[in-house]
């Protein structure tokens, strides 16, 4: 009988500390019947944040283990969850992750030249849950409700081609996720099909690759513009070289 009880005792301990562990935040957010919170929970379900494991506690605070919303949300300590997020503080809450990138952005022109209530956050362009920049249509009137009666013609052509680097810029990171993954299958045979050689061309060039796409990812945040297609070009035709590489039985 006293094994019974203490094995009873160590699986309701085993079970308790596994709940508290979990992430509430999500388990309460993914059965909320508010429609508003249910498109937020599944932006972030399908967002890149989701695959690099942060989690709604890691940008807006609160307790993550409670499935009591005052103690969630901490409002019985005076936390406003969404202070983080708020235009004054947003930069510095996604600098947090992407610190690189958020001094590259207060070193640009738009940052440190224009009014703290005017000028961009990461949020402008970007939709916070997925991680994603937002459509180029929207980019292009962002960009010309201050531009529209000054900008350079070299520059409002840059704001067209937006969606071109965006294109390219996507197949790149595409093309340098497959080459990978042909990489770690290769590692799995016992018999090669695969120069070794030839792997390893094939991770250099994944390397440059990979070294452009976050060269340009740089100049965006600054909003140099210039080039960057022809940039993301050159990552692709890389990737792609990468993956012509890897494929067995070629010539």
């Amino acid at each position: 009988m006293k094994k019974v009880i203490l094995f009873l005792f160590l699986f309701i301990m085993n079970t308790s500390v596994s709940f508290a562990l979990e992430n509430q935040c999500v388990t309460c957010h993914s059965v909320l019947k508010d429609e508003k919170q249910k498109k937020m929970y599944l932006k972030w379900q399908l967002s890149p944040h989701q695959k690099a494991g942060v989690y709604c506690n890691d940008c807006h605070d609160g307790d993550p283990h409670s499935m009591k919303k005052d103690q969630a949300h901490s409002e019985g300590k005076g936390v406003d969850i969404l202070a983080k997020t708020k235009p004054d503080k947003v930069n510095e809450t996604c600098g947090g992750c992407h610190l690189d990138i958020l001094e590259e952005f207060q070193k640009s022109r738009h940052y440190k030249n224009m009014d703290v209530k005017k000028r961009p956050t990461c949020s402008t362009c970007h939709y916070s849950l997925e991680g994603r920049i937002i459509d180029h249509n929207h980019i292009r009137k962002l960009c010309l409700d201050c531009h529209q009666m000054s900008v350079k013609e070299d520059e409002f052509l840059m704001l067209l081609n937006v969606e071109e680097y965006k294109e390219i810029s996507e197949k790149s990171r595409k093309s340098v996720a497959i080459a990978k993954k042909m990489i770690s299958y290769q590692e799995t045979l016992k018999i090669k099909t695969v120069k070794e050689s030839d792997i390893s061309l094939a991770e250099e060039l994944i390397s440059l690759s990979e070294d452009i796409i976050h060269e340009d990812a740089i100049r965006w945040h600054q909003f140099d513009l210039h080039n960057l297609s022809s940039s993301s070009r050159k990552a692709y035709y890389l990737g792609q070289v990468a993956i012509d590489l890897l494929l067995p039985g070629k010539k």
